[in-house]
């Protein structure tokens, strides 16, 4: 009998578990990366808006994107990362 790759829920390591995974939003629940990838969209979005009215037309999305990763990118995760830590520091300290 070949053997699948899926892993069922009791078999996963605990401490492996994303035990971030779930945010309600709107009355049912959402995946957290889904709501930080919503998060960092709209920052692309607003930089890309930013940029085309700068230069007076659209800039389009690739070049929006390879814009905001060099030169925001990484202060932002930062940001979120410390509002993360600031508003759930119960969470953070089971993990270890």
């Amino acid at each position: 009998m070949k053997k699948s790759g899926y892993k069922k829920k009791r078999d996963l390591n605990p401490k492996s578990e994303n035990r971030l995974r779930d945010a309600v939003v709107g009355g049912r629940p959402t995946p957290f990366g889904y709501l930080e990838f919503l998060a960092e969209r709209d920052e692309l979005l607003k930089h890309k808006w930013i940029e085309s009215e700068k230069l007076g037309y659209d800039v389009g999305s690739d070049s929006a994107i390879s814009s905001w990763i060099k030169s925001h990118r990484k202060d932002w995760l930062r940001h979120r990362v410390a509002l993360f830590r600031a508003t759930h520091p119960n969470l953070l300290s089971q993990q270890n």
